[in-house]
């Protein structure tokens, strides 16, 4: 099965350490958000972050 599109540029592998707690905040962030995946949450967290910096 192929991964779905993100969007219309090319993709990247990104690798990031995090605490138990951050991880812990997403998933509370992903359940409450009925969002599918912890990579969607964590890719819709950055997009809230960066338009809320007024990048």
């Amino acid at each position: 099965m192929a991964r779905p599109t993100l969007g219309n540029s090319p993709t990247e592998r990104l690798q990031v350490k995090i605490t138990a707690d951050e991880i812990n905040a997403i998933d509370d962030w992903r359940y409450e958000n009925r969002v599918p995946s912890r990579s969607e949450a964590v890719r819709r967290l950055i997009e809230i972050a960066l338009k809320s910096e007024g990048t």
